[in-house]
């Protein structure tokens, strides 16, 4: 399956509309609120801002959005998660903070408005064996459904929709809205220009965080 024989049809910003309502509605129904932001130091994460909400205490959530990519003739739907996830992914473990893939083996744009399947991956308990450039999967059918795998035929690791609190819960630190900023600002420097495009304002990735109020 290489990444180079398949396309995709929609980028991961389209794919997110889809994904971003799913996981607030499961983070609200274990934390009561739950706010969906696509971070900026200067905006987001300003002194304003900052006065406005240091006495709310909150843990994060990132989310980073799977575009799917399929051969040409449709018979293999899959996907990629680039090294720089990765390494974010462990990075953002060490600072307490959770992070996940979102991915949906949908074939026509259309298909995202009818409830697909969608696969939350725990980005920072994804192994990689020697593939500095990331790893790649794909979905496949299993008599209880569909499963990720990696080109070696490993499965990937998935949490249910249900449990992604859970995951919140035992890894995503309770922190002052300063120091949350202070962690997401560090983060978006650990992305870097290995992969996926780089431009002058930094790279082309960027999680949606979950904002989630401790009280």
């Amino acid at each position: 399956m290489p990444a180079s024989k398949m396309s995709s049809l929609m980028n991961e910003r389209t794919l997110e509309f889809a994904l971003v309502p799913v996981v607030q509605k499961a983070l609200e129904e274990h934390f009561g609120r739950a706010v969906p932001i696509y971070f900026w130091k200067s905006r987001e994460g300003n002194r304003h801002s900052i006065a406005i909400h240091e006495d709310r205490p909150v843990r994060l959530l990132a989310l980073f959005g799977r575009r799917p990519k399929m051969t040409e003739d449709g018979a293999s739907n899959g996907g990629k998660l680039n090294q720089e996830l990765l390494s974010f992914a462990k990075e953002a473990h060490k600072l307490g903070i959770a992070s996940i893939a979102g991915f949906c083996p949908v074939t026509a744009l259309f298909d995202l408005t009818k409830h697909p399947p969608m696969y939350w991956v725990p980005l920072w308990q994804v192994k990689q064996k020697g593939d500095l450039a990331g790893v790649l999967f794909k979905s496949v059918p299993t008599a209880k459904g569909e499963k990720l795998i990696d080109t070696a035929g490993h499965k990937l690791p998935v949490v249910q929709t249900d449990d992604i609190s859970l995951v919140v819960r035992e890894v995503s630190s309770v922190m002052s809205f300063s120091k949350a900023v202070e962690a997401m600002s560090q983060l978006r420097s650990t992305l870097s220009s290995d992969e996926g495009g780089f431009f002058w304002w930094g790279s082309s990735y960027k999680p949606v965080y979950f904002l989630i109020p401790s009280v």
